[in-house]
């Protein structure tokens, strides 16, 4: 009875650790996603506020040369 309870904790000891490995897997998928996401989203930030200050830049300018 010793020898098959071993063996069986031992299956489930391999197959927590799968799950682990496999939880450990995903996580680090789901991190690298939110990174780019977090990247991509500065990045749409940046240009919104690079094409506003220009928007601004040549409304002033025209506005001068309209007088």
């Amino acid at each position: 009875a010793i020898p098959e309870f071993r063996d069986t904790l031992i299956q489930h000891l391999e197959s927590v650790k799968k799950l682990i490995d496999e939880r450990a897997q995903h996580k680090r998928e789901y991190d690298r996603w939110v990174n780019e996401r977090h990247m991509e989203t500065t990045e749409e930030k940046i240009d919104t506020s690079k094409a506003l200050n220009a928007s601004l830049v040549d409304t002033e300018s025209s506005g001068t040369k309209s007088k």
